[in-house]
């Protein structure tokens, strides 16, 4: 296993690139009002909470077991969405379960393989987003852009706190984060946007996946066009990097415990999230977007984890 710094700029892309499958999924039923905002605090919290660990992780192996519980909750939470973006999956199972094991694959190779192909996929979901927003442009109804009524917080934060996450790995501090912060704030805003401008606040508050909904019925030139598939295949490819990077992050956090245990960690928290699959709803959904960030917020702020300025000299 590699313990080298990631470049910072592979790793900000890594980061994009896990947020859009979660984004996709949930903030199409969010007013946009709320995610605009929520998403504007988040990316100025990840640009602080980078400044607070430009120096690293080295607290007391608490801190870290900690981290590596809540990362695994968030493994197995969004694990579990994965699959909802094929609508003819029957087997709701195996599309999270596949692509537990793929990413484990990926994170076992080390934190730099693994942005190295986040950065790739990265510029492939960029331009498969960017078609698809362009296309539902002429469905928008103007009436229909007021803000919805679904002021859920805690979706929106959860998926929000994501590319925060990576900064639980070590990297090279070279490349400006602002202009990534930036970029999930308007990916955020534009799928809540479109989402209730092409369904209508009504619907698309009350639907379950509503980007995924407002895709299928766009239309060229008139014309309906079928694009589950070409959503579906973003939304896995989104998936795949948001649950490589869980499970970097996780492995990352084992090795500080213990060292010798990344691939452990790695393939343990795999199993758990994947064996959370048999648990149904999962009553901590709600709490979960909390305890993120007060573990990949709150923590980094008060200066757990953080190396000391006196250890230095």
């Amino acid at each position: 296993m590699t313990h080298k710094k990631v470049q910072a700029r592979a790793l900000w892309a890594w980061a994009v690139a896990g947020f859009t499958a979660p984004a996709a999924q949930v903030l199409g039923s969010v007013s946009w009002p709320l995610v605009l905002g929520i998403g504007l605090l988040s990316g100025a919290l990840w640009i602080v909470v980078s400044k607070a660990t430009a120096e690293g992780w080295h607290g007391p192996k608490f801190i870290y077991g900690v981290e590596y519980i809540i990362l695994v909750l968030a493994l197995m939470l969004w694990a579990s969405l994965s699959g909802k973006c094929w609508a003819t999956n029957k087997a709701v199972r195996t599309i999270p379960l596949v692509l537990l094991v793929l990413s484990a694959c990926a994170a076992e190779g080390g934190a730099q393989a693994g942005s190295r192909c986040g950065k790739t996929l990265f510029w492939v979901l960029a331009a498969m987003f960017v078609l698809l927003g362009a296309f539902s442009l002429p469905d928008v109804q103007i009436r229909w852009l007021r803000p919805g009524d679904n002021l859920d917080v805690s979706s929106a934060l959860w998926v929000f706190l994501l590319p925060m996450v990576s900064l639980l790995l070590p990297r090279e501090n070279s490349a400006r984060l602002w202009p990534w912060a930036a970029v999930t704030a308007v990916t955020g805003f534009a799928i809540a946007i479109l989402s209730s401008g092409v369904l209508s606040p009504q619907i698309s508050a009350g639907t379950d996946g509503a980007f995924f909904a407002m895709v299928r019925g766009i239309s060229i030139l008139g014309v309906a066009e079928r694009f589950e598939a070409v959503v579906a295949a973003a939304m896995t490819l989104g998936w795949f990097c948001c649950l490589s990077l869980l499970l970097a992050a996780a492995g990352h956090m084992a090795e500080q415990i213990h060292k010798g245990w990344e691939r452990r960690g790695i393939w343990v928290g795999a199993f758990l999230a994947g064996a959370g699959q048999w648990l149904g709803d999962i009553p901590m959904v709600q709490i979960a977007p909390y305890a993120a960030l007060f573990a990949w917020v709150v923590v980094p702020l008060l200066g757990c984890g953080k190396k000391s300025q006196k250890s230095e000299k």
